[in-house]
């Protein structure tokens, strides 16, 4: 019998360097991963703004969790033109006495507007 540990990213915590803007996580795709084994995360940021924004970083935070980046924990993009979206591609591990289950993992979203 195998026993698989479902990875779940959601909206803890956003920062902004800028004015009110709409920037959003559009998809999160995971794969299913074992203890002991890795597999990969992709998450979608896509720019519903009027404004192309620079610096784009999103960074996860494993603190606490039986997972770890496989490489950085973050990964960023010079900019996203609005309306569009662009995916950051992130490798985690999970701990061979990690438990079955879902685990949320908070993460910071940060970025700044072209215009300012």
């Amino acid at each position: 019998m195998h026993k698989y540990l479902f990875l779940c990213t959601i909206a803890i915590l956003i920062v902004s360097l800028s004015s009110v803007s709409a920037v959003v996580l559009s998809s999160v795709e995971v794969d299913t991963i074992a203890p002991g084994q890795e597999g990969r995360a992709s998450i979608y940021v896509k720019n519903d703004g009027d404004n192309t924004i620079k610096d784009v970083s999103l960074a996860l935070d494993f603190t606490n969790l039986p997972l770890s980046p496989v490489g950085s924990s973050e990964e960023s993009v010079e900019e996203i033109d609005d309306g569009d979206k662009e995916s950051f591609l992130f490798v985690i591990r999970a701990d061979a006495s990690a438990k079955v289950g879902d685990y949320k993992v908070p993460y910071t979203l940060t970025y700044r507007n072209a215009t300012a």
